[in-house]
């Protein structure tokens, strides 16, 4: 007996469910950073617009200073962001449908390296902050020149606060519902399963479709870059043309451990035997091998289009998700 729509749904609903637990964790990644500005008291300072008096209209202003400037913070900073797209580029969508925003999942495949390089990654953000509190006198000498009046001393954080509040941490998360109530509360223990399920079958659809997604901004990006431009001569190629191609392909097989997505491994092979080897002095120098290049990327868009179009679908097929 063939099953009915329903339980096949039901059925994928839950190979969705499982897929999603067994092959991914979900990391919760939070960073730190010195508050960088203060409220400027305007009640002793004389202000006019237009060479007329304003003082009247103080109460109803507001204004802060900086304390650092952006160049001073700009290392400690770039340490973090450089952590964050890392975790990104191995990540897939959907960890904020299960645990909101700073959740990424990570398929397990990645996840040792994840943690090996964070690790790596919270010590330089330590040493980057090292030496913004070897700068320090000297920054603040700085800024009470640059403040003047408005320059207060016991505004900004100890060396020690500095320490602490540049900083990277990171956690993992369990994905399922609480099996607390499971003795204590039927009812609201199969609730929250229900409530589980359906948020990381969603989130399993994001993981299919943000790979899709990201594959074809990939593919647009490079086919655009291969394109002649509006004289009809080629493009100049910086060096890092082929750099996001050659690291969506070196990530698939990980990053598609999770959702198995056949057709868009079939998609992205194909790209990766035209372009396996070649790197951009080839392409400069060889116009027939940019040019097969070029066919292989634009064929590549039109099937992630067509890929990324029939997951939206799916997706917003009736009340909850839908597969096909």
């Amino acid at each position: 007996m063939m099953p009915t729509t329903t339980e096949a749904l039901a059925t994928d609903k839950q190979t969705a469910v499982q897929t999603i637990l067994q092959r991914c964790v979900c990391l919760v990644l939070s960073c730190g950073y010195v508050g960088n500005s203060r409220k400027v008291e305007l009640a002793g300072v004389d202000m006019s617009k237009d060479g007329e008096s304003v003082n009247g209209e103080k109460s109803e202003l507001g204004a802060r200073k900086k304390l650092f400037s952006d160049a001073d913070l700009r290392p400690c900073k770039s340490a973090i962001m450089a952590a964050k797209m890392f975790v990104r580029s191995c990540s897939l969508d959907g960890g904020h449908r299960v645990f909101g925003a700073g959740a990424h999942l990570v398929p397990v495949l990645a996840a040792g390296e994840v943690d090996a390089r964070l690790t790596q990654f919270q010590a330089d953000v330590r040493a980057k902050a090292q030496e913004l509190v070897a700068r320090l006198p000297a920054i603040l000498d700085e800024r009470r020149e640059r403040l003047g009046k408005f320059f207060n001393v016991g505004d900004y954080p100890t060396p020690d606060g500095i320490l602490n509040a540049f900083s990277i941490d990171w956690s993992y998360v369990s994905f399922g519902a609480p099996d607390q109530l499971k003795d204590a509360d039927g009812a609201a223990y199969q609730r929250a399963v229900s409530s589980w399920d359906a948020k990381l079958s969603a989130a399993y659809d994001d993981v299919v479709l943000g790979l899709r997604e990201s594959a074809l901004i990939v593919m647009r990006e490079l086919a655009e870059r291969l394109k002649p431009g509006e004289d009809g001569k080629p493009k100049v190629l910086r060096p890092t043309a082929l750099r996001d191609l050659q690291e969506l392909l070196g990530r698939l097989p990980v990053l598609n451990s999770v959702g198995e997505d056949g057709e868009l491994a079939d998609t992205l092979a194909k790209v990766g035997a035209m372009a396996a080897g070649l790197d951009v002095e080839t392409l400069r120098k060889a116009p027939g091998i940019r040019a097969m290049l070029l066919e292989t990327a634009e064929t590549a868009t039109g099937e992630l289009g067509r890929l990324v179009t029939s997951g939206r679908r799916a997706m917003s097929f009736g009340d909850g998700p839908v597969w096909t």
